[in-house]
Parts: structure tokens; C-alpha cells; sequence
């Protein structure tokens, strides 16, 4: 759960909000209390869920506790459905600038009608933070996955991947980089379909190097230009530890310097994952390249090898 003051009301803007406890009636001032969660009453102690309305929503459970964000199940009470909603933590009188480039991401993510990006039923502030209300997926992360089975088999690694290139391309249709590709990013539905998530909403501070390490494209630790493949290389890094059940680099806290140095010298797939076909390596290896000269050249490439090795693998030659 949040940390008792990562949600408190924004100065100005219902910075005053009070609840009743259900048992007696004491009207209590939660101006102060995190969103979503237990309390005892002043008056008569008995203890109760606090904030859970923003706007719309009825807030049923934690589902996910980030850096910079909460995601909550959700119950829509305009349309009756349940929903993903998630709360960034950007604190009320921030840059502006930032929460403008916020909401303008959301917005161009939310006009985006693809099988494998996320749909965004409903944008908006509340207290001063910023929220996004998305479709509620029942297939679990990527991450759990490998948590659970360890390495994944090469044919499901790459439909997925093929998947999460075809949410890309839709991205960068529109102008937008996801720029933290990562497991936990990956979801699926309950028919087992890529949905990409975690579009880089929150906008990193001049200077500050976006993006998960282990997933983390070289020329983004460098400071350079990023473009649409510094996220071919992250999820050329995504694939890898789904089918080696470890990252390329695993890193814990380590100096930038160390880790710059570290990209250079990622694990060995074939020795991590010997059943995995070499030109599976191949692809990966190209997607992972130091100089990004050096990766698919656009999407369409990168799908179009995807798919010939997936062909490959499932009908192997006899």
C-alpha cells in the first residue's frame, strides 16, 4: 500500500475533504489520509475504508504499488463496469510543464485504437493528481510469468514479442516512444493477447535518465537522442530474460558508469537458454545491438523476422 501521505489533497483544491464513520456519524477530515485506506474513527474507534471515491470510480482493491503510481481495481458507477485505475504520484504545484506533457501523452495513447495497446476509457484530476482509467486485464504481466515458470518457451516469446512490436508500431504511428518496455509492462488478456501499458507517463526531469536499467538502452545511459529503437532494444532485453529467465544485465543499484559499462557485456543467451534456436538468438541479438544503427530498421522489419523464425520454430525442419 502507499505510504501514508503519498495522496494527500492538493492547497486549494478540496483540500478539505471529509468522510462520516459508517457506525456513528463522526465527520472526519481526510485531507490528510492516503487514498484508499483504513482509518479509525475520532469518536467512536471503530475502523473503516477511507477515500475510496475519486470522481466516478468506487476504488475496490490494490492491484499494483509503482514509484511513481498506484493502480486500483475499480468500479465505473456512470457505466457499471470495473476498470484499472491508476494514480500517478506527481505531487500537487509540480512543474507544469510536466503535468502538461502528462496529459497530453494520455490523450494521444487514449485516441489509439489497437488489439495490443490498452484502452483509455477516461482521463482526469483529482485533488490535485493526475489519473487514467484503463481496461481491467485478467492474464496477468509478463513479470508473473517468469516468475512463476522461469524461462518461457520460444514459440510463446515470440508471439509475444511480435505482439508487443504491432502495439509499438501503433504507438509510433502517433509520434509516441513507450520508453520503459519491461515485463511488468507486457499484460495479457484473458485470451492470452498482448496488451502494452505504462506508456512513460511520467516525464522525466531535465537531466534525468528514463527508464527500467536492466531494460535500458545504451544511448539512453549516454544521455543521446532516444528514438523508436531505444524501445526495439528494450524489448529485444524483455525477450531475452523470457526465455533465459534472468536479464541480459541484472543490475542492483549500481553506479551509471558501471552500468554503461555493464551494456557492453551483456549475458550469453545460447549458454542461458541452449534449446533456443540460433536464429531466435540472432533476432534477439540484432534487437539488443550497442549502436542502434545496428537494429531493425522500423517495425515492419523487425515483425517480419519475428514472424519468419516463429514459422520456423513451429514447423520445424525434419
Amino acid at each position: 500500500m502507499p505510504n501514508h501521505e503519498d495522496y494527500p489533497s492538493a492547497p486549494g483544491e478540496d483540500s478539505h475533504l471529509h468522510e462520516s464513520c459508517p457506525e456513528c456519524g463522526e465527520v472526519m477530515d481526510m485531507s490528510t489520509i492516503r487514498i484508499f485506506s483504513r482509518v479509525a474513527c475520532s469518536a467512536c474507534g471503530v475502523e473503516f475504508m477511507a477515500r475510496c471515491h475519486i470522481d466516478r470510480f468506487q476504488i475496490l482493491e490494490s492491484i499494483a504499488e509503482g514509484g511513481t503510481s498506484s493502480v486500483f481495481k475499480a468500479l465505473d458507477s456512470e457505466f457499471g463496469g470495473v476498470v484499472a485505475l491508476k494514480i500517478n504520484k506527481q505531487e500537487p504545484g509540480a512543474d507544469p510543464a510536466i503535468i502538461e506533457h502528462h496529459e497530453a501523452q494520455a490523450h494521444a495513447i487514449g485516441g489509439i485504437d489497437h488489439a495490443h495497446i490498452v484502452r483509455i476509457f477516461q482521463i482526469g484530476k483529482t485533488q490535485g493528481y493526475f489519473y487514467l482509467a484503463m481496461e481491467l486485464l485478467g492474464g496477468g504481466s509478463l513479470d508473473d510469468r517468469i516468475h512463476v515458470r522461469g524461462r518461457l518457451d520460444e514459440e510463446t516469446v515470440l508471439q509475444t514479442g511480435i505482439e508487443a512490436a504491432e502495439g509499438l508500431a501503433a504507438l509510433l504511428a502517433q509520434g509516441l516512444l513507450h520508453r520503459d518496455i519491461k515485463p511488468a509492462n507486457i499484460l495479457f488478456t484473458d485470451s492470452r493477447s498482448v496488451k502494452l501499458v505504462d506508456f512513460g507517463l511520467s516525464a522525466p526531469a531535465l537531466g534525468e535518465i528514463w527508464g527500467t536499467p536492466n531494460y535500458i538502452a545504451p544511448e539512453k545511459l549516454a544521455e543521446e537522442p532516444e528514438d523508436f529503437r531505444s524501445d526495439i532494444f528494450s524489448l529485444g532485453a524483455t525477450l531475452f530474460h523470457a526465455l533465459a529467465g534472468r536479464a541480459p544485465c541484472e543490475t542492483d543499484h549500481i553506479p551509471l558508469e558501471a552500468l554503461r559499462e555493464l551494456k557492453k557485456h551483456p549475458a550469453d543467451l545460447r549458454s542461458l537458454a541452449p534449446g533456443v534456436g540460433e536464429e531466435t538468438v540472432l533476432v534477439i541479438e540484432r534487437m539488443m545491438a550497442l549502436d542502434p544503427a545496428g537494429r531493425p530498421a522500423g517495425y515492419p522489419e523487425l515483425i517480419e523476422q519475428l514472424r519468419e523464425v516463429l514459422g520456423k520454430v513451429r514447423t520445424p525442419a525434419h
